[in-house]
């Protein structure tokens, strides 16, 4: 006897073979199904990738930017220095700085306090009398003519451009 089981008829072999085959079948789509599913996560996974690397080059972008601002802002902050620096060596600079401006308008004249600029004294009163900001500013405008910057209506209207912040009116004069 051979060990391959006999079948009555044809029909009960082809009815297995049939049900084999839609097994097969059957694995074949869970297969593809997984495929596909695979397929989709890898695409999802290889858009996420793009991303990341466009995020990468903005990021990179912007950081080149923020170095290339922070390298300005050493420049300017040296030049500044210097011209403070140049500034402060100087007697006009150093000497009878009033602390409180309303205080030393009371204060007499004293001997030693070297004498201001005929020119500087004359630009300030014409404009304090032409422009009620030169008024208000007023204060800010002797520190900046203190400091060597005489151009009285120039250093007006960057202190209106600046609300009168003495500290980025230079910065604007020095650049």
């Amino acid at each position: 006897m051979s060990s391959q089981p006999r079948y009555d008829n044809g029909y009960d072999h082809f009815l297995k073979l049939r049900l084999q085959y839609l097994k097969y079948v059957e694995k074949l789509n869970i297969l593809g199904e997984e495929k596909q599913t695979f397929i989709n996560k890898n695409k999802k996974i290889q858009q996420e990738i793009d991303n990341l690397k466009n995020f990468k080059k903005n990021l990179q972008f912007s950081l080149t930017k923020i170095q290339q601002f922070d390298q300005q802002l050493e420049k300017v902050k040296k030049e500044r220095n210097e011209e403070l620096q140049k500034y402060s060596q100087t007697e006009t600079w150093t000497k009878d700085l009033p602390i409180d401006h309303h205080e030393s308008d009371n204060e007499p004249e004293k001997t030693n306090k070297q004498p201001t600029n005929n020119q500087t004294t004359q630009n300030n009163n014409q404009i304090a009398t032409q422009n009620p900001d030169a008024i208000k500013y007023s204060q800010q405008l002797e520190q900046l003519g203190y400091m060597g910057f005489t151009d009285q209506q120039k250093n007006l209207d960057i202190l209106k451009q600046f609300n009168g912040n003495v500290d980025l009116a230079l910065d604007k004069l020095f650049n």
